[in-house]
């Protein structure tokens, strides 16, 4: 029988395909041990691009099906037009003198973008595109709403949130 989510580990849900790449059109993302545990320019959420090569620069493939793409995100042409718009917020629309009082008051970008009313990023077309979800649920949101529903969860998987008993 098929684990659902909550009842892997972290380890165990960031490495199983999400979709079925022999059988529709996916987006990648690469996942090793510090996936999802390290600081990310665009802000915390789920990564993902059409070039697989790309993706497995950062650790093993894990397939996500198209529905996984923000709805709703900030477009921006390349990585250097999103630090452009970065620094036009900070000091243009919030009055900001530095990057430094930015990051002082959203450590995580994807939270000033959300407040503007994306739900992500997408940083150039086609198949150099990058994605950036920041309402795709986490593994630790998955448990979360696990345990409210009542659900049984493994141990070695609470274990692994404590902030959440």
């Amino acid at each position: 029988m098929k684990k659902q989510p909550w009842e892997m580990t972290r380890d165990e849900y960031n490495r199983t395909n999400k979709a079925d790449p022999d059988t529709e059109k996916v987006l990648w993302r690469g996942v090793n041990d510090d996936t999802g545990e390290r600081h990310h320019v665009q802000g915390k959420g789920l990564y993902l691009t059409a070039d697989k090569e790309y993706a497995k620069r950062y650790g093993q493939l894990v397939a996500y099906p198209l529905t996984a793409k923000p709805k709703n995100p900030l477009f921006v042409r390349s990585l250097q037009d999103w630090e452009g718009w970065l620094c036009y917020q900070f000091v243009k629309v919030l009055g900001m003198k530095n990057i430094r009082e930015f990051y002082e008051k959203y450590p995580d970008p994807g939270e000033y973008v959300r407040s503007l009313g994306y739900d992500g990023v997408q940083i150039c077309t086609g198949k150099d595109a990058i994605y950036v979800n920041y309402n795709y649920p986490s593994h630790k949101q998955l448990v979360q709403d696990a345990i409210n529903q009542g659900e049984e969860v493994p141990e070695e998987v609470l274990q692994e949130y404590p902030d959440l008993l």
